[in-house]
């Protein structure tokens, strides 16, 4: 990635004792504490809804945290714990000038003072890094490998009072790249991936770039399903103990429809449908970033619970 530097810890700076405004923003690491009026905050939603509507984005909103995906990841989610390397530009909601970044290029263009900071990869653990609200939920939204905007109203901001140049009670508007996500939970899992993969021989070369392995099973020469297209499906889901997960499975007496590309009925599923034609057969092994993530589903699939699909992809209706 170019103009990024290598990560290194982040400064932790406590906002009361802060004079210079380049420690403050130039890591986000505040914590508010400020109350904040409700009708403000129930007004800051409305407006950065209409904002984000407005502008044509399709958003997630958990609390007061809105999540816009710019360029899509495929890798694991932070959670509470884990390791968190990424570079971000800040901004007022509505600005076009950063307010602060971390990325070379921005610093350079906008001529950014970085005396009090360096230019380099912010790290941090979630949980135990001391991030304004609104960041530290953020990260958690986004998936390792993605460039995603996060919006947020002051509450979980940077409050009530005024923060260097940021007026009292401004929503602010974040621009992140997620580099790199690591927490023991994923290296677990990793680490059973591994062994499933050597244990049963599946070569290196199916493993795909997005992070997936697919298995060819029976293959036809025809036209691979594209971005859009209708397909019809059907498959069996299985832990990589065997498990038959019969609750998210398929039978071939009752076909599926997915429009490829909308991330059903998982993601990693969905990638695979892209390199299938009709009466395809294929093996997925999903790790949980691409199925059910670190939340799992219910009581049917576990937090990071890796996955083996054998598809079949039964016929296609082009877009």
């Amino acid at each position: 990635m170019n103009h990024y530097f290598n990560a290194v810890k982040v400064l932790k700076y406590n906002f009361l004792e802060m004079k210079i405004w380049l420690y403050i923003s130039a890591i986000a690491l505040l914590v508010s504490c400020t109350a904040e009026n409700g009708d403000i905050i129930t007004a800051q939603n409305t407006t950065l809804q209409s904002y984000l509507r407005s502008h044509n984005l399709t958003y997630e909103q958990v609390g007061s945290v809105f999540h816009a995906i710019q360029s899509k990841g495929y890798g694991y989610k932070p959670n509470i714990g884990d390791t968190v390397v990424f570079n971000y530009t800040e901004y007022l909601y509505n600005g076009s000038t950063p307010i602060m970044s971390n990325v070379l290029d921005t610093i350079n263009r906008y001529h950014i003072d970085t005396t009090f900071f360096k230019p380099v990869a912010s790290v941090v653990v979630i949980g135990q890094t001391d991030l304004i609200g609104g960041l530290r939920d953020g990260l958690m939204l986004l998936q390792q490998g993605e460039v995603g905007d996060i919006y947020m109203t002051s509450d979980v901001g940077y409050g009530a009072k005024e923060a260097g140049p940021v007026p009292a009670n401004s929503m602010l508007h974040f621009r992140i790249q997620i580099l790199y996500v690591n927490g023991a939970s994923i290296q677990n899992e990793k680490a059973s991936i591994f062994n499933y993969i050597s244990s049963n021989s599946i070569p290196d070369t199916t493993l795909q770039s997005q992070g997936y392995y697919f298995i060819p099973l029976t293959q036809h020469v025809d036209t691979l399903a594209t971005l859009g297209d209708t397909v019809y499906v059907h498959y069996n889901c299985y832990t990589l103990d065997g498990t038959s997960l019969s609750a998210i499975s398929v039978s071939n007496n009752n076909l599926a429809s997915f429009v490829v590309g909308k991330g059903k009925p998982v993601q990693g599923v969905d990638l695979a449908f892209l390199q299938m034609a009709s009466r395809d057969t294929a093996e997925v092994i999903l790790p949980s970033c691409l199925a059910y993530g670190n939340s799992g589903l219910t009581d049917i699939v576990g937090p990071y619970q890796p996955l083996r699909y054998t598809v079949v992809l039964d016929s296609i209706k082009g877009h």
